[in-house]
Order: structure tokens, then sequence, then C-alpha cells
């Protein structure tokens, strides 16, 4: 079972993973990329410290560093997610597999559309948003 599930690998995912880390906490990054809508940017001007960068440069600085610290990469999309009867986060994924994790963070930024996607309304998809973040925001250990 891994402490932190971090769904999303963009600018907050990446950060959330990097945090975690350095708590000493195990933590899982599941994301179809790395770099989340900054790969899409061909420029970025305000990002403090790096005023003129590539999104992709943006995303390999950001990668490269949360490289260092011992986080899991799984590269996938997500279906679903549940909390179990004995209060852990399952997370299923398009690939078949299962993840389990104490704390639940939900990072998906641009890529929210893909929940709607699987969802037969926005009001049913925000729904489902509201609550992954209302319940990784209890569970997350500080």
């Amino acid at each position: 079972m891994t402490d932190v599930i971090i769904i999303g690998a963009g600018p907050a995912g990446l950060n959330a993973a990097l945090y975690a880390a350095r708590k000493e906490l195990s933590v899982q990054v599941v994301s179809t990329d790395i770099g989340g809508q900054m790969l899409l940017t061909g420029e970025i001007e305000n990002y403090l410290g790096l005023p003129h960068i590539s999104g992709f440069e943006l995303a390999d600085k950001m990668e490269a560093h949360a490289k260092e610290y011992p986080v899991d990469f799984v590269f996938a999309g997500v279906l679903s997610t549940e909390k179990d009867s004995e209060g852990h986060f399952l997370v299923h994924l398009d690939d078949g597999k299962v993840l389990t994790g104490r704390t639940l963070i939900v990072t998906a930024g641009s890529s929210c559309h893909v929940w709607r996607t699987r969802s037969t309304s926005w009001s049913e998809a925000a729904s489902v948003l509201r609550r992954s973040l209302h319940v990784a925001l209890r569970g997350f250990p500080m």
C-alpha cells in the first residue's frame, strides 16, 4: 500500500509528489504524461525565476527534480476512484490495475474534461471531482 497516490503529473502533482517524498512518504504519481498542459505551451513567461522557458523544458526540469526523490511514476489513465471499507483509496486504471493508498490527491488540471466524458453530465463529473478532492484533503497526512 502506498502512502500517497497523486492523479496528475503537471506542476501541482509534481510539487505534491516532491513534498510528500521529502516527508519520507511512499508516493505514486498516476498520469498519461509528465508535464500536463505545459506540454502544449510553446513558451512560458510567467513562471517565477524562469522568465522565458518552453513548456517541454519546464516539464523536463520538474520531472528531473521530482525524480531526485523516491517517486513511483505510473503511466496509465484513471477510470475511477473509490474508498474501501477500511478507508483506503482504490484507484482503478485503464490497464486493469488497481492502486491502493492511504491518501489520494487529485491534480487533474486541464485533463478534467476526461472525467466529464466518462460521466453523463457536467454536474456528475463535478460531483465526482468534489468528492475525491474533499476526501483527499481530509486524508492528507501532514
